[in-house]
């Protein structure tokens, strides 16, 4: 049987509380340290999702193909530079 116990590192960071969220998910059993060098000392907190997150809804254009004949002509790299220049400019 697999060691499933994890020491994860800069685990208070995006990337480091992300990984440690899909090691949990996968029953792991996770031990996360951080000095908090670069960011904030607060408390990692999660919680559910909501309804319209992409995970919980799981958006399908598949009816919109079959029934309108549409499909997406914007690829995804270009589409999600238009979506971040977007948002730049409301902050």
């Amino acid at each position: 049987m697999l060691n499933k116990h994890v020491l994860v590192t800069g685990g208070s960071g995006f990337i480091g509380s992300h990984l440690c969220e899909n090691l949990l998910d996968s029953e792991f059993e996770v031990l996360c340290v951080d000095n908090y060098f670069t960011g904030s000392k607060s408390e990692i907190c999660f919680h559910d999702l909501p309804p319209d997150d992409p995970k919980q809804r799981q958006p399908n254009i598949t009816l919109a193909t079959e029934i309108l004949g549409w499909n997406p002509t914007t690829n995804l790299k270009v589409g999600l530079l238009k979506t971040i220049e977007y948002f730049e400019k409301l902050i």
